[in-house]
């Protein structure tokens, strides 16, 4: 594929959960411009995965998750391009600090290309979420996005006592309000929420997400579990996740692409792989590289 075929692929994507059936907007969107390939059905470079199939002695049991966030914890993602390397992406817990008063957990997205892929589209994101400490609900959201010919510098501040949310473009100053259900969660803090709660094979955890200015509800499917070989990392007891998102006010369906996520099924519920299927770019995944 020649250079500028890539970038018009790339300035075509539109994540079918830049809204919320992605359900973490940022780092599932870095993952899918950064990856952009067939399905990593083996190793690419430096990352593979493998879902085991025979040879299992016991059936893999889903603990009961930790309640709380650890500071310090920090995932690396290797993301590939038809087996090539073109950037990487984490997720971090930076530290606990205080959004008007209150604790919050400080979550940080990232995600840069490498000069292979900046040479021809250039990814450089920066999200930060700001998470209640008790209740595990988002107060404020930053993103700061480029990517390709694309910028953005935004916040959404969310008033969760009177239930509304107000979104700033700090780059043409535009100001805009909508309202919000009790306990609503942005596109990183509802990934962090999931990861607190039970998953049981067959049921559904259903979360309020405001995404771009709007507002869904979105139910996180548990599929199946088994054991997932993640490269270098080992072999680990896990469970298949996939979530649907709804627009709440209309109660239509976000029809649109196809994402689902292995988390580990210990206490801990490592984000080991995620798999999207979207519109213009197919299946694309990314692997974990690294964890902390």
């Amino acid at each position: 594929m020649a250079a500028r075929e890539i970038v018009v692929l790339l300035e075509r994507v539109q994540l079918p959960l830049a809204t919320p059936d992605l359900n973490m907007r940022y780092f599932l969107k870095i993952l899918v411009i950064c990856t952009l390939m067939p399905y990593l059905s083996g190793c690419g470079t430096g990352a593979c995965f493998k879902k085991i199939t025979s040879g299992l002695k016991k059936d893999v049991v889903i603990e009961a998750p930790t309640p709380k966030l650890r500071v310090g914890e920090k995932f690396i993602y290797r993301a590939s391009w038809m087996g090539i390397s073109v950037g990487t992406a984490s997720l971090e817990v930076k530290e606990l600090t205080k959004i008007n008063g209150h604790e919050v957990y400080h979550i940080v997205a990232r995600a840069k290309s490498n000069a292979f892929l900046s040479a021809i589209f250039k990814v450089d994101d920066e999200i930060h979420s700001y998470i209640d400490k008790d209740g595990l609900f988002s107060w404020r959201l930053e993103r700061k996005m480029r990517e390709g010919r694309y910028k953005a510098d935004e916040t959404m501040d969310f008033n969760q006592d009177k239930h509304v949310a107000t979104y700033h473009s700090l780059r043409n100053g535009s100001v805009k309000t909508v309202e919000i259900p009790k306990e609503t969660q942005d596109e990183i803090s509802c990934f962090y929420f999931f990861r607190t709660q039970d998953a049981k094979v067959g049921e559904s955890v259903f979360i309020d997400v405001n995404s771009d200015e709007k507002n869904w509800i979105v139910e996180v499917k548990v599929l199946e579990k088994g054991l997932l070989k993640v490269g270098r990392l080992g072999t680990f007891n896990a469970f298949l996740a996939e979530p649907h998102a709804t627009f709440r006010f209309k109660n239509t369906p976000l029809k649109e692409g196809k994402m689902q996520i292995w988390f580990s099924a210990d206490k801990e519920r490592i984000p080991l792989m995620v798999k999207i299927k979207a519109p213009i770019a197919g299946s694309v995944s990314a692997v974990l590289k690294q964890k902390q």
